[in-house]
């Protein structure tokens, strides 16, 4: 799943992201799995793009060239929305004062509308729904959905355009209202224009979802998959909000959150006096780590070197064989062995292969895959992984 060409997936086009993935057991899993996860990584393990290709409008480009990824998104209905938390008005406001921690509510609600509204708009261009009416079910979710999230706007809302201009418009008015993290009163509310209605954590996508489903003929229960990506960057407070969400029964929403492998079972949740996140765990843990030695690793690192040097004939096994050997890939890597060299040559000058300036692009790959694997591995010392 790494990309090599940049140091995070955050910023990948959904093109270059499809052309890139390299589907593991564990996407899979973790995307038809309707139990909460939670996925630990040290950086760069590929977290972020394990999240971003299970959200809708990138499964729907992957679902083009993968029939599984075609099953999972017209079959089964894993419809993902993907929301970082590392973003600016979720980090900069670390209190855990009523003040600070209601701007964390609505800002994170206002963000996951507007996911939300960008994954009905995919689904309803791209045309996963059949026999829909795309023009007719965006006029009437847009007048329903403006309804739900906001008090009386003034002016009709008949469009996602319209719709999505006003999320963005109050996510503004709120940096600006809690710029001193000072909690404003509701005549300063009123004057600046706010009227998202607050209200619990994830509340807001929760009820956007049952009208959602109506309207899409989807069944009454559906779970949608929501994807909340860096956990490690919240305050202990923040922390607390999201993991009370975890542990409640949230039938509209399964939950899908990477973090870095810092333990978080100890943070104290909403759900009971002094419980943990650990009690009664109500949610499955992954861990996305290689160790050099597995097949899982062969397998991964055989795959991303057939998509680096555009070879159709052979696996992408046969290809790692042929640049490192038998033996692990790590032991032959970074040899001066001429008949390894040799091998590297011809595959690499061959009609498949990329321009000179970037022949050594698999070789750095693979350290680099070595590198992330043997940091996952060291990791478990710390934290105390069994």
């Amino acid at each position: 799943m790494p990309v090599f060409e940049l140091p995070s997936a955050k910023n990948l086009s959904v093109t270059k992201a499809v052309e890139t993935f390299v589907p593991t057991p564990l996407y899979w899993r973790t995307l038809a799995s309707d139990e909460h996860t939670i996925v630990y990584g040290t950086r760069g393990s590929g977290k972020t793009f394990l999240l971003k290709m299970m959200a809708i409008d990138h499964l729907s480009a992957f679902a083009k060239i993968n029939s599984q990824a075609h099953t999972a998104l017209h079959e089964s209905r894993r419809l993902g929305l993907f929301l970082p938390l590392g973003i600016d008005w979720c980090v900069a406001y670390q209190s855990d004062s009523p003040q600070g921690m209601r701007l964390f509510r609505d800002g994170l609600n206002l963000s996951a509308a507007d996911c939300l509204l960008e994954g009905v708009e995919t689904l309803l261009n791209q045309g996963v729904i059949p026999g829909l009416d795309s023009t007719i079910a965006e006029a009437a979710l847009a007048r329903e959905l403006s309804e739900l999230w906001f008090r009386p706007l003034g002016r009709s809302v008949g469009s996602f355009a319209t719709l999505r201009r006003q999320l963005l418009l109050h996510q503004a008015i709120l940096g600006d209202l809690w710029r001193n993290g000072q909690s404003p009163d509701p005549a300063e509310e009123q004057a600046a224009g706010y009227l998202f209605r607050a209200g619990e954590l994830l509340a807001p996508l929760r009820n956007a979802i049952c009208i959602v489903n109506e309207r899409l003929s989807l069944p009454v229960h559906h779970r949608w998959v929501l994807c909340l990506d860096e956990l490690e960057d919240l305050h202990p407070g923040q922390l607390k909000e999201i993991l009370t969400v975890l542990r409640a029964n949230v039938r509209e929403l399964t939950i899908k959150i990477t973090t870095q492998p810092y333990t978080i079972e100890k943070t104290l949740t909403g759900f009971a006096p002094n419980a943990t996140a650990v009690d009664f765990r109500d949610y499955q843990v992954e861990r996305l780590q290689y160790d050099p030695h597995d097949q899982a690793y062969v397998d991964l690192a055989g795959e991303i070197l057939k998509r680096r040097v555009e070879d159709k004939l052979r696996t992408g096994e046969a290809i790692a064989i042929d640049l490192f050997g038998q033996s692990t890939f790590a032991d032959r890597a970074g040899t001066g062995d001429p008949e390894f060299r040799g091998l590297k040559t011809r595959l690499l000058a061959s009609p498949g292969g990329r321009d000179s300036a970037r022949k050594k692009v698999p070789v750095a790959a693979i350290r680099s895959l070595r590198r992330q694997a043997e940091g996952n591995r060291r990791s478990e010392a710390y934290s105390g992984w069994s």
